[in-house]
C-alpha cells in the first residue's frame, strides 16, 4: 500500500499543532481527527498508535533539525568555527521554529523517552554523521571533554535553546559570545 505523504504530513501536523495548545496528555484521537481533516480509521491507517504518532512526529522534527545544525558546515572546517556554526544555527532552529521547541520539549520529558533510543534512518543521516564526526571525545580523536552525550548537549544546543526561547532577540555578538563560552566549557585543554 502507498501511503500518501501529504494525508501523512497532515496529520503530524495537526498533532504538532493538538500538543503545543494542549500538551501530548490532551491531544485526543477524535481532536487529531477534527484537526487533520482524517477520519480516525484513516489516521490507524497510516499509524498504529497515538504513540507512533508522536514517534513519527518527534523523529521527523528532529531530522529538520539536524538539517538545519548541518547548514553551512563541511568537513574541512577547524572543530571551533565548525561548533560556533552548529551553535548558531541551533539558536536559529529553536528561535524560528516555537512549535517545533516545544514539542521537543514535552516529548523528551516522557518517562518513556530514551536519547538512546534513535532510528538507525538517523544514525545513517549524512548530517548526523557529519555532526558526530566533529563532536568527537578527545578519547575518539576528538577535543571534546569525556562527559555523557546528553551533558554535552545540554551545555552547548541546549544552552542556545533556552536562550532562543527567551522574548529578547539578542545581539549577533552577544550571541557568539555565548557559543565561544560554551565551547570553552566542553572542549578539552591539555
Amino acid at each position: 500500500m502507498i501511503v500518501k505523504p501529504d494525508r501523512k504530513e497532515a496529520i503530524l501536523q495537526a498533532m504538532l499543532e493538538l500538543v503545543v495548545e494542549r500538551g501530548i496528555n490532551d491531544a485526543p484521537m477524535s481532536q487529531l481527527a477534527k484537526r487533520s481533516g482524517a477520519s480516525p480509521g484513516i489516521i490507524y491507517h497510516y499509524f498504529p498508535s497515538k504513540d507512533d504518532i508522536l514517534t513519527q512526529l518527534y523523529y521527523s522534527i528532529k531530522a529538520r533539525m539536524l538539517n538545519s545544525l548541518a547548514v553551512h558546515i563541511d568537513s574541512s572546517m577547524p572543530l571551533r568555527e565548525a561548533f560556533l556554526q552548529v551553535w548558531q544555527n541551533a539558536y536559529d532552529f529553536y528561535r524560528s521554529h516555537p512549535n517545533e521547541t516545544k514539542f521537543l520539549s514535552q516529548y523528551e520529558n516522557l518517562p518513556c523517552y530514551s536519547q538512546d533510543n534513535k532510528p538507525s534512518t538517523m544514525m545513517e543521516d549524512p548530517n548526523y554523521l557529519l555532526l558526530a564526526n566533529f563532536f568527537k571525545s578527545k578519547k575518539e580523536g576528538g577535543l571534546l571533554k569525556e562527559l555523557p552525550l546528553e551533558i554535552l548537549a545540554e551545555l552547548t544546543v541546549g544552552v542556545a535553546g533556552r536562550i532562543a526561547k527567551h522574548p529578547n532577540e539578542y545581539p549577533i555578538n552577544v550571541l557568539q559570545q555565548v557559543a565561544a563560552i560554551c565551547y570553552e566549557s566542553v572542549v578539552e585543554r591539555d
